[in-house]
């Protein structure tokens, strides 16, 4: 209330009568209070530079995400602002934060208010955050606030949000909020209300998610990557080293290009030799090192790819040494160059070998985005060298869609004038809207174009590399950028020069139902030509000649130019003009646009290529039937198919009768215990069935004649992220993404297209046959139609060269090898023949094949391919590792329980580093003695609890200079969480009040404290107890075999030589040979000693089996009163062992002390590298004890070895050492055991393990 005095005033004037009015001064003094300060505090004057500058420089914007991984419902984003400086910000009512998102229309509404503050959509995939009207007092230096929206769609990683948040008012200078212009995105985080098992992928989930590979010790056989058609490397025969070779005579035939002998001699520098080339010009003498290359010309039964490599060192009966290459082209002597820098990797050293090579398919491309962020000439240059050295050959680079143009056009230079840039300025003709973070002040990577050089230049650089680049611009989908550019033209010229003007203008009137029906994933319907304008077909045929001039002033033929294609083109022949233009449909209108680019390109001899959309007629979902009078041909027409994954069941609009066939349970197979089985794929499905899909058309269409490359986003899209995990940087859609690793893409058959349809666009699983029993999957019968195929890379969240290479590599080099070769697993099995799927062997030979080619090309990386990228600078991915605590429990083992890491490239380097404690370096997890070989470290967790906290990491290769890059890091915590296997043996539950018959059942993270001191004490009984047992065990085998000795001295029986001397050892070994053979060894004489020790050895395990099993049926009781509340856990006073006596003993063996731990661990290190678990529930059974011959078994397999780590690995230093001279019996092991069992141990390579369960 104003503390002022009251009076009167006296007024007048209401109809000429005087009246007295008694006013409040007070009152009137307190109005004038509130309209000269109050209310400029919220409805203020015009935000000034100097506001603007302040937030963009004080501001801490961070945005905390909810991911919903497992479902397409909602999911939240909470902004949170703060005022780091120390004076008041966003006090003005006319601020907006403007910032990009991954699609638009993702709110669930039309805005969101909260504490003041407003979020709602800006434009396309733009948002903005603006105050409240009245209601928003802005941020005091050092406060907070928050507001939270509701998305709809999936949420999945870090990169949804773009970078680069705009603060802007109508009238000053937008600028970059400083605290998001992090490419990183570090401004992004998880929020905690997320479900951490669906938003953070663990150390422990990651050790159980990536594949088995093997440690091979060495590069593969097969050397070269891509591997090679065949390859013969000849045994104990000396090596070509580079080094001792002074000169090569280089004899090239004269066929063979200057241009080639300069690249084969640069490339050739690249070895780390001081060798010499000199080029002769007629053949080498005899006795010199020399080169031969060979061009043989054209065979119809080659491709141009084909070649032929021979190394031949020097040896005894040749005095020199010989390097061979023919090819049937110079492309051909191209990957011949490739194969042998391939096979030298980073030394000097080549073995005596031959290929002989061709490739599978003539289309081998990269198909690489560069519209949603650009990359300089230099970087694409890079990008064709590494194309190169995998024997890539075409490049498709996008120039231009809705998000930019990036390539110059003399006769319309608003293209780059305005439609390669995006930001945000006071003039809406600067550039185009700041889409996928492009911040206010044009990013590098946000903005750019090639000029006519720079683009020549690429052009001619891939030329010699024979490589062919693809332009591509979207004139059959969105094309945003390129119709607002033409309309500033059209702008800029419609006052000077009209009819100029008109020939450029591309705005037409919309399809309406296209606004209605917009697809999810497109940004605006804005974007789509109108095919029924004379002056969209002048706008393509203008950029059409500008290219093909770039390409005549290269001096490099004009082969092929893709026109696009998205989900807009359904809507082409919507336009209201082209009801005017008397065209029908849009299957009408698609094959008008594209006969006459198609004439268009004929004059020059170019093949035109367009994405699948751009031959499917949306009205029947089938592939395009060409009008007569149309002059589209398929001839020369290529058509890219993408969506070549099922989707998910709600868009198939099933019935529920297939709804249920497609979620039904699996009919078990037949067994032993259920002879009277099925196999589910050959029950037959008699419901309604289901018309075409999307993921049908790429084999139907190729029946029909059409050319197709195969690009399946679900297996080559290089921009999906590598795992399930917020942090990993990945791209996506609004309603799908794909997680591919390198594993999945091995397994990808182009040429038997159903089999690859497991997984849908939202994670969903499928059975392929039951699809193919729904839906017609059409088998392919012209194969020559399948051109070849194409790894995709969409820039949206690659913002640095960095990230480009990270996304790429290592998984460019399996696309490699699937694009060159036909790998041994494919057509094995076949979903449209489900008789192909109940074949055993067909199952193990297809597993077998994956399982080898995947070991192959890791190998190949950790030995070699790893460090050439290094050496030659491309950031590839360094793998994440699993991590977690090896639960020695598991394996009869006591605390300190080790860390185990694990890796799908083995033999890479890890490092780790404490976070408890002040001294937080970087040590590696192993140490090498270079002396002596001896490796030593690893770290040690206590049990069952302790502070304990690590982060652990690989790191890459490292090129020559040694240098190496770190991976992104993994926590370990000394808690029973981080624990594996989650498993407690029964054998020491007793007392525990822990289930013993439902054992599995049992949660370790639950587990009480008072409970792991008695389990812990179990243990050490346990241990005690078996290791009295096997001295009695071998005690009372050893006085059987003296006693059978001492029978036949007493017979005199002298025929048999040294049967006097038998040992345990050796009737051992020659029970072992016995039952390898399938011998029944009971039906041998009763006198035998064979039998006598095989059948007493079973005795002694049987006794003990009973024994046991009555011990497990007391603690199941003591157990089930504990659940009644009549019993508790009790600790032990001391740890008695289990007297047991054996047949034909007293049971008072002596109680030497042995180191046989049993359960697959103890010390059985023999055959096993050291290799602790890994073995599913098997451990190879070829364990032993210390000093004691191996464990000899009865018939139905090693009992007390056959416990193992769930998909578990250790990084294990040391060749395998054999404990003990015996060997265990095999009990059952799977061929993946026996194989890893059989590996000796390969030296410091993860290792990794099939699941138990």
């Amino acid at each position: 209330m104003c503390p002022c005095k009251t009076s009167t005033l006296d007024l007048s004037f209401v109809r000429g009568q005087r009246k007295m009015a008694h006013i409040n001064i007070a009152w009137l003094y307190c109005c004038f209070y509130a309209v000269t300060i109050l209310i400029p505090t919220t409805l203020s004057l015009p935000s000034s530079q100097v506001d603007i500058d302040n937030i963009a420089n004080d501001l801490v914007l961070e945005v905390f995400v909810e991911t919903n991984h497992l479902s397409t419902g909602t999911y939240n984003i909470t902004y949170k602002l703060t005022n780091a400086g120390t004076v008041q910000i966003l006090q003005t009512d006319d601020w907006e934060i403007i910032y990009s998102m991954h699609n638009r229309d993702i709110l669930t509404k039309r805005q969101f208010i909260a504490n003041g503050l407003v979020v709602k959509p800006y434009k396309e995939t733009l948002y903005k955050i603006t105050p409240q009207a009245k209601r928003w007092p802005g941020l005091a230096s050092g406060e907070t606030s928050y507001i939270t929206i509701t998305a709809k769609g999936l949420s999945v990683f870090r990169q949804d949000t773009h970078p680069r948040f705009i603060v802007s008012s109508q009238s000053t200078m937008p600028k970059t909020i400083q605290s998001t212009d992090d490419i990183t995105l570090g401004f992004v985080k998880l929020d905690p209300n997320s479900n951490n098992d669906y938003s953070k992928m663990s150390g422990i989930q990651r050790t159980m998610m990536i594949p088995d590979v093997m440690d091979m010790d060495r590069v593969p056989a097969t050397i070269v990557c891509p591997p090679p058609l065949n390859i013969t490397i000849a045994p104990e025969v000396p090596l070509l080293e580079l080094g001792t070779v002074t000169k090569f005579h280089v004899w090239a035939d004269s066929s063979v290009s200057d241009a080639f002998k300069k690249y084969f001699e640069a490339v050739f520098r690249t070895i780390p030799t001081t060798t010499v080339l000199e080029f002769v010009n007629s053949e080498p003498p005899a006795n010199v090192d020399k080169i031969y290359i060979q061009q043989t010309g054209p065979d119809s039964m080659k491709s141009e790819d084909y070649y032929e490599l021979a190394v031949r060192p020097k040896t005894g009966g040749r005095n020199f040494n010989l390097i061979h290459m023919s090819a049937t082209s110079e492309a051909g002597l191209h990957n011949a160059v490739e194969s042998l820098m391939s096979a030298t990797g980073l030394y000097d050293i080549l073995p005596d070998m031959t290929i002989v090579d061709d490739a599978r398919f003539g289309h081998r491309a990269l198909s690489l985005d560069l519209t949603k962020n650009f990359f300089s000439y230099e970087v694409i240059e890079r990008v064709l060298k590494l194309m190169s050295t995998y024997k890539l050959n075409k490049l498709e680079m996008n120039l231009g869609s809705d998000y930019a143009w990036r390539l110059e056009v003399k006769d319309i230079p608003e293209l780059t004038n305005y439609a390669s840039k995006r930001c945000l300025t006071n003039d809406a003709n600067d550039c185009l809207p700041p889409y996928s973070g492009a911040g206010a002040q044009a990013a590098p990577t946000a903005s750019g174009f090639y000029t006519v050089e720079e683009f020549a230049r690429i052009l001619r650089y891939a030329y010699s590399l024979h490589i062919d680049v693809i332009p591509r611009f979207n004139f059959l989908g969105g094309l945003l950028s390129a119709k607002r550019a033409t309309k500033l033209r059209f702008d800029n010229l419609e006052r000077t020069d009209r009819r100029s003007a008109n020939k450029v203008n591309l705005v037409s009137i919309l399809p309406k139902a296209a606004k209605r029906n917009q697809p999810e994933d497109e940004m605006t319907i804005d974007g789509l030509l109108d095919p029924c304008r004379t002056q969209t077909f002048t706008f393509i045929n203008t950029v059409i000649s500008q290219v093909n001039r770039i390409y005549s002033m290269a001096s490099v033929p004009f082969k092929s130019f893709h026109a696009g294609g998205d989900e807009l083109t359904q809507f082409l022949g919507e336009f209201p003009s082209c009801k005017k233009a008397k065209v029908k449909s849009t299957a009408e209108a698609l094959s008008t646009m594209i006969g006459a680019m198609q004439t268009t390109l004929s004059s020059v001899n170019a093949v035109l290529h367009v994405n699948e959309e751009a031959i499917t007629d949306p009205s029947t979902g089938d592939c395009l039937n060409i009008p007569p009078t149309s002059k589209m041909s398929q001839s020369n027409l290529v058509a890219h198919f993408y969506k070549t994954f099922p989707g998910s069941p709600e868009e198939w609009d099933l019935s529920t009768t297939q709804l249920a066939y497609m979620d039904g349970a699996v009919a078990p197979p037949p067994s032993p215990a259920n002879p009277n089985g099925t196999y589910d794929a050959l029950l037959p499905y008699n419901g309604p069935q289901k018309g075409l899909a999307s993921w049908i058309l790429p084999y139907r269409c190729a029946n029909r004649g059409y050319k197709i490359v195969l690009k399946p986003e679900n297996f080559f899209s290089l921009d999906q992220a590598y795992e399930l995990d917020f942090d990993e940087p990945g791209n996506r859609k609004k309603r799908r993404f794909h997680v591919i690793n390198m594993h999945r893409m091995m397994m990808y058959e182009p040429l038997n297209h159903y089999i690859n349809m497991d997984l849908g666009k939202d994670g969903y699983t499928f059975l392929q046959y039951r699809m193919c029993k729904l839906f017609p999957c059409e088998p392919l019968k012209k194969p020559e139609n399948v051109l070849g195929l194409a790894a995709t890379l969409d820039t949206s969240v690659i913002r640095s060269e960095q990230m480009l290479w990270h996304m790429m590599l290592p998984r460019l080099l399996v696309f490699a090898e699937k694009a060159w070769r036909v790998g041994e697993h494919e057509n094995i099995l076949k979903a449209e023949d489900p008789s192909t799927l109940v074949v055993e062997e067909n199952l193990a030979h297809r597993a077998g094949a994956i399982t080898m080619e995947i070991e192959n090309l890791m190998n190949n990386i950790a030995f070699k391919e790893g460090g050439r990228l290094d050496e030659a600078g491309y950031s590839y991915r360094v793998p994440t590792l699993g991590a977690s605590i090896q639960l020695g429990l598991a394996f009869m083992r006591l605390p300190p329980y080790p860390l185990m890491v694990k890796s799908d490239i083995p033999r890479v380097e890890v490092e780790y580093r404490e976070l408890t404690g002040s001294d937080q370096q970087w040590r590696p997890l192993f140490n090498v003695d270079r002396n002596t070989g001896r490796i030593s470290g690893g770290y040690m967790f206590e049990f069952p609890l302790s502070n304990q906290k690590i982060e652990v990491r690989a790191k890459s290769a490292g090129g020559r200079n040694g240098v190496k890059r770190p991976g992104r890091s993994t926590i370990v915590e000394g808690k029973t969480e981080f624990y594996l296997p989650k498993e407690i043996p029964v054998e020491i539950r007793e007392g525990t009040c822990l289930p013993i018959e439902d054992a599995w059942t049992t949660d370790i993270d639950n587990v009480t404290t008072l409970q792991w001191r008695r389990v812990l004490q179990n243990s050490e009984r346990v241990l005690n107890d078996r290791s009295n047992f096997m001295v009695e065990r071998q005690r009372v085998l050893e006085q059987t075999v003296a006693d059978y000795n001492q029978r036949n001295r007493a017979r005199g029986n002298r025929g048999r030589g040294t049967v006097a001397n038998v040992a345990l050892p050796m009737v051992f070994e020659e029970i072992q040979q016995a039952m390898d053979r399938g011998q029944n060894l009971s039906a041998l004489p009763a006198s035998n000693i064979l039998r006598d020790v095989y059948q007493k050895d079973q005795a002694i395990y049987e006794q003990r089996r009973r024994l046991m099993e009555n011990r497990y049926r007391n603690w199941q009781q003591d157990y089930l009163k504990c659940k009644e509340g009549r019993s508790r856990v009790t600790l032990l006073p001391e740890t008695p062992s289990l007297d047991i006596a054996f047949p034909g003993t007293d049971g008072r063996g002596d109680r030497g002390q042995t180191d046989g731990r049993g359960r697959g661990q103890g010390r059985q290190t023999g055959g096993q590298g050291r290799q602790f678990g890994g073995q599913g529930r098997q451990a190879a059974g070829r364990g032993s004890a210390a000093g004691v011959p191996g464990g000899l078994m009865a018939a139905g397999g090693a009992r007390d070895i056959q416990s193992g780590m769930a998909g578990q690995s250790q990084i294990q230093p040391g060749r395998g050492q054999m404990v003990g001279q015996g060997r265990g019996m095999r009990g059952g092991a799977s061929i993946a055991s026996q194989r890893r069992g059989q590996s000796q141990g390969r030296g410091a390579g993860i290792r990794g393990g099939v699941a138990g369960r």
